[in-house]
């Protein structure tokens, strides 16, 4: 409970950092995989097609995280400052890839995604994961 309650989740820290660092994790499970099996290196694979929702849903949960991060940052000058506005733009677009598709298949939306490459969404995934990473390792 000191995690959620504690001086640390009082000055931004609390669940935000083990959720990021949970969901980096799983992004670069899902994205690094995936391209080390395109580029030969492994014979295994993740099936990702095999997920479907599930997959959009961690999409968009990452995203929010991701966003999440970028908000709790201080205004930084520097080499931080580009690093976040990346953020903004990589987080905007996994939200934009895991909503889209959800609420085309709730019928709330009559238009989807179309089918691009899965190498892009590799690499989307990959570096979502390493920004959820450097965002649940920064002390702020």
């Amino acid at each position: 409970m000191a995690l959620l309650y504690g001086k640390t989740a009082q000055m931004g820290g609390g669940i935000r950092r083990p959720v990021s660092l949970l969901l980096s994790l799983i992004f670069l499970a899902f994205g690094i995989v995936p391209l080390l099996n395109f580029f030969g290196v492994i014979a295994f694979s993740i099936p990702i097609k095999m997920v479907g929702l599930i997959l959009w849903i961690l999409a968009t949960a990452g995203g929010v995280f991701l966003l999440w991060n970028v908000l709790v940052e201080r205004m930084p000058t520097g080499i931080e400052s580009h690093v976040r506005m990346a953020s903004i733009g990589v987080a905007l677009a996994l939200l934009a890839l895991g909503l889209i598709p959800i609420l085309n298949e709730f019928g709330v939306i009559g238009f989807s995604l179309p089918s691009f490459a899965d190498i892009i969404k590799n690499v989307l995934f990959t570096v979502v994961g390493l920004l959820l990473l450097y965002g649940s390792s920064k002390q702020f």
